[in-house]
């Protein structure tokens, strides 16, 4: 089971059961998005941040969270994963069980290319 809650463990967010990640994953994220969009996290106030942590680097935002999706090659094959990366003509694709691959963008099908993030 995955456990969400602050920095601080003092609160619970959200708790989702390994089952549940591992049959549909995509749903999993989205699910987990909107709780963490409607979560008070930081409690009553705001956090005051020490000088040795303002220079470092901020916490992922909530957009930073990859969408997962269904993509299909030219070839009619279908896969679910998340685009997080593209670069000389390829694109890395974030897998539901936490692995990474890199794929031709030329391979995807045309739906799926216009799918494809900006970067």
């Amino acid at each position: 089971m995955v456990f969400v809650t602050t920095s601080d463990g003092g609160k619970g967010i959200d708790a989702i059961p390994y089952a549940t990640l591992k049959s549909d994953m995509s749903k999993s994220v989205r699910t987990l998005r909107n709780t963490l969009a409607n979560a008070e996290v930081a409690g009553e106030g705001p956090v005051a941040k020490s000088p040795a942590t303002e220079d470092s680097e901020s916490k992922p935002q909530l957009s930073e969270i990859p969408e997962f999706r269904h993509w299909t090659t030219i070839a009619g094959k279908t896969f679910e994963a998340a685009a997080t990366n593209i670069e000389n003509g390829r694109v890395l694709f974030l897998l539901p069980n936490g692995k990474t691959l890199w794929g031709e963008i030329s391979k995807l099908s045309e739906k799926s290319q216009k799918n494809l993030p900006s970067n």
